[in-house]
Parts: structure tokens; sequence; C-alpha cells
């Protein structure tokens, strides 16, 4: 599961407790459009995977299958919502599993994960440090624009006044 973490937000804390008993559903949408954005990267970086088509003796090493592929871009999605204490937490990652073409039922984590470390048979192809990487700044401002969008609704400005 690939996360985000966001920290330093106290003047978000004091915004969010002017809106009441709505905050903690202003928090929800605000972290379900940063995850979003990571969710979106992560799908482009699947598709962009390198595959190998033939499964052979002669090839030692080889890139995922194209099953594995589909099966990681099926089973990608979000978990729901989960408080802890006063934090908002959602991971975006794989879930389920898939019937390999030898008959064997594989967890599309797994799949995943030897994809982004490689195997002695599987070339590693990096996916979840990369989508951090690359979608942290847009996730935080998504969630910034949310969180601006509903701060109007509530009379506030992005200020908190």
């Amino acid at each position: 599961m690939s996360g985000l973490r966001v920290t330093g937000c106290q003047e978000l804390v004091q915004k969010l407790e002017k809106i009441g008993g709505d905050s903690r559903k202003v928090a929800q949408d605000c972290v379900k459009e940063g995850i979003g954005v990571v969710t979106d990267e992560m799908r482009a970086r699947i598709q962009a995977l390198k595959v190998s088509e033939q499964a052979g003796k002669k090839e030692k090493i080889r890139y995922c299958r194209q099953w594995e592929k589909d099966a990681m871009l099926k089973e990608l999605g979000y978990t729901p919502n989960r408080e802890i204490g006063t934090k908002e937490d959602r991971k975006a990652g794989f879930d389920g599993y898939v019937t390999s073409p030898t008959g064997k039922k594989v967890a599309v984590r797994a799949i995943a994960n030897s994809i982004n470390a490689g195997t002695s048979f599987m070339k590693k192809q990096p996916i979840f440090q990369p989508v951090i990487r690359s979608s942290r700044e847009k996730a935080i401002s998504e969630m910034q624009r949310k969180l601006t969008e509903e701060l109007r609704k509530y009379g506030l400005d992005a200020s908190g006044k």
C-alpha cells in the first residue's frame, strides 16, 4: 500500500474546529481528493509497465505478464477512511485475488510487490516510491483546493476567518 503523510496542519485543525460537527466530513473529503491523485498516478504507472508475453525456459528473467498487469489495474483502489484519533487515514493499493493461467489463486498485492521489488525471475519495475514522489505536491494542492472550497461553503475564507 502506498501512503502519503501530510504534517504541520495546526492551522488546518483550527479552521476545521470553526466548522463544528461537519469538520470530520470535510477532512475526509479533502483526504479523498488527495488519495484520488495518488491512485490516478499509480494507474498511469501500472499502464506504463513493460510486459513479457512469452513464458519459456530460455527466458530466465522477464517483465510482468499481461494478466498480472490487468489484475493490478482491475483491483487498484483505495481504502475507506479510517479514523485514528484525530487523524484521517486512507491508503491506495490492491485488494483481492486473481486466478493465474496455471489455475493458482494469487493475491494481487503479492503480484504488485513482486513487480515493484523484482524477484529471481522478474525484473524490478518500481511502482510505489516513484508514485509517491511524483504525486505528493499535486495531492497536497488538491487537498488544499478542496479545503478552500469547503471552507467557502461555511462562510470562511482561506485564512479561516
